[in-house]
């Protein structure tokens, strides 16, 4: 390879670099954004949906699920916002080229997937302990696989080698 050629490819890592931050600064502001408006409108509305209370009797494990969900449903979302910040932190910094961004935003796209199937795990467990559709587990583990699969990619492009050579 000649000079020109690697001026052109380190020039198209830092475009590739630009474009990855400025999609995750993106991505980061719509998911703590999405997940205040989501903190807002639990507490408008949650009035007529808080969890039955002990006399009331749950028929199915769908209800059983759904109160589940629905009493944790305040700390996912201060949990994905603060998820957001950490993702929102390391992009600004990745578009500056710093080093440990780089490292930063690998391990915080390492968390992303992890918990993902961490809370799919939990309502598999919860669905085969009730009566429900063993297709409902088949649905979850698709949505953690095409959840998973940006952030599996992220890491790969992040480790990339021509990549890690353009941060100082």
């Amino acid at each position: 390879m000649d000079v020109n050629s690697n001026y052109i490819l380190d020039d198209q890592a830092h475009r590739q670099v630009k474009t990855l931050g400025i999609s995750l600064i993106v991505l980061s502001l719509v998911m703590i954004f999405t997940n205040s408006m989501g903190i807002i409108s639990f507490n408008i509305i949650s009035k007529s949906f808080l969890p039955p209370p002990d006399d009331y009797v749950i028929k199915s494990s769908a209800q059983k699920l759904f109160f589940i969900i629905l009493s944790n449903y305040l700390s996912l979302c201060v949990f994905f916002i603060f998820l957001g910040i950490l993702l929102l932190i390391g992009a600004i910094n990745i578009l500056r080229h710093k080093k440990w961004a780089n490292r930063y935003l690998i391990i915080v796209a390492s968390i992303y997937p992890i918990m993902i199937w961490i809370c799919l795990i939990v309502t598999a467990f919860v669905i085969i302990k009730g009566d429900e559709p063993l297709f409902f587990i088949f649905f979850l583990f698709v949505i953690g696989l095409l959840i998973s699969i940006p952030f599996i990619l992220l890491i790969r492009f992040l480790n990339k080698r021509g990549i890690k050579e353009i941060f100082n």
